[in-house]
């Protein structure tokens, strides 16, 4: 179907439609060097809170 002949819609008050937020979309429908770059984010996120507990025994313990 050619784009001049789709329907386009509009909200006339924005206020009555819903918040977005992450669980609002299908995350699987992000192409995959997105989602591989997540992945690694959520890797050094989780490395990075694992060494800043391992940091705050070490200095608990001293």
């Amino acid at each position: 179907m050619p784009p001049q002949s789709m329907p386009c819609y509009v909200a006339k008050e924005l206020s009555h439609l819903p918040p977005l937020s992450m669980n609002s979309f299908d995350i699987s429908s992000l192409n995959p060097p997105v989602m591989k770059d997540m992945e690694s984010i959520k890797l050094h996120l989780l490395i990075l809170q694992e060494s800043h507990k391992t940091s705050m025994k070490a200095q608990i313990t001293t």
